[in-house]
């Protein structure tokens, strides 16, 4: 098992470093010039016409004097010195600082909705499980299609014409003037109502497979509770595929958040991320796509040794 673990690290190094030299690559190809040519353009609408060597300068400050690739391996020494670099915007704030303050916003917003989801999807996947071709299955089917089909910008949009615009319940967007909470409910809900249908459709599934193996009806005939054959014996072994619905929304949680924090002006790493992008301010970009990969990975590791834990099967093979 250890050197399974051992594997999966240098595995998930060797995608790190792959991944982001690709956005690095791509990121310098995007047009609309950067933080050295702004600069430049700066002092030429203000009507001072740089020399070579102010030019020069103005480059080597933002380290963009040297080719692609060379700033590549400059920004992989500010990765493993902690620093990140700096953010381009203020040359005296480091990334890291820059997504520390921004991480807590989106922690929050993502992590309350997807455990809503987690929690309500797995109760009402279970429930609908149990009781197949009834009401309760019929409405959690109309749930999963719904949140699994309407995308979440246009969920977002409608509940701000209908919350805030028209009925005037909550509002529309991020302000430090208004409660947090009556700024959160909306965003958190939608996060939630989106990825629910996933953790339904994957419990009840999971669930009905397991309902008639033999050890759940041994232990229906030992005259255990419902509540304990169901928590005990029909969810723990259909927890696998739950765990791995779990790692799977990681990725579409952290592309969701854009939009979403963008909508609702969140001062999360999301919106954050789009106002770097526009302004091309490369090394905080990479910070958050960077952070963003990491999640990702660990997440499979996470998920990986969560179910050599569950399946003795699968930890002996490892």
């Amino acid at each position: 098992m250890v050197k399974y673990i051992i594997k999966r690290i240098i595995t998930i190094i060797l995608i790190f470093f792959g991944l982001t030299l690709v956005i690095y690559l791509l990121l310098s190809c995007v047009p609309g010039g950067n933080a050295a040519e702004r600069e430049i353009q700066t002092l030429i609408s203000g009507g001072t016409m740089p020399s070579d060597e102010q030019i020069q300068a103005i480059y080597a400050k933002y380290g963009l004097d040297k080719n692609v690739f060379m700033q590549y391996i400059a920004w992989l020494g500010n990765v493993f010195t902690g620093t990140w670099g700096n953010t381009y915007s203020n040359l005296s704030v480091t990334v890291i600082e820059a997504i520390g303050n921004k991480i807590g916003p989106t922690l929050i917003l993502m992590g309350s909705g997807l455990l809503i989801a987690i929690v309500f999807g797995v109760l009402l996947g279970t429930l609908s499980a149990l009781k197949p071709n009834g009401i309760a299955d019929t409405s959690c089917t109309v749930l999963t299609f719904l949140g699994s089909s309407i995308p979440g910008f246009l969920i977002s949009v409608v509940c701000v014409y209908v919350f805030s615009v028209q009925l005037g319940w909550l509002p529309s967007g991020y302000s430090p003037a208004k409660p947090y909470f009556a700024c959160l409910l909306m965003p958190m809900l939608i996060v939630a109502f989106t990825h629910i249908g996933g953790f339904i459709k994957q419990t009840r599934g999971s669930v009905m497979d397991v309902m008639n193996e033999e050890y759940v009806k041994t232990a229906k005939a030992k005259g255990l509770s419902y509540p304990v054959v169901v928590g005990k014996h029909m969810l723990r072994n259909a927890a696998l595929p739950i765990c791995a619905n779990i790692a799977l929304s990681v990725p579409t949680l952290v592309g969701g958040s854009i939009v979403i924090e963008r909508i609702f002006s969140w001062p999360g790493l999301g919106n954050y991320l789009v106002t770097c992008l526009l302004n091309k301010d490369i090394p905080v970009v990479m910070g958050i796509v960077s952070l963003i990969i990491i999640v990702v990975l660990v997440a499979n590791l996470v998920l990986d040794l969560v179910y050599a834990a569950l399946d003795p099967a699968i930890r002996a093979r490892r």
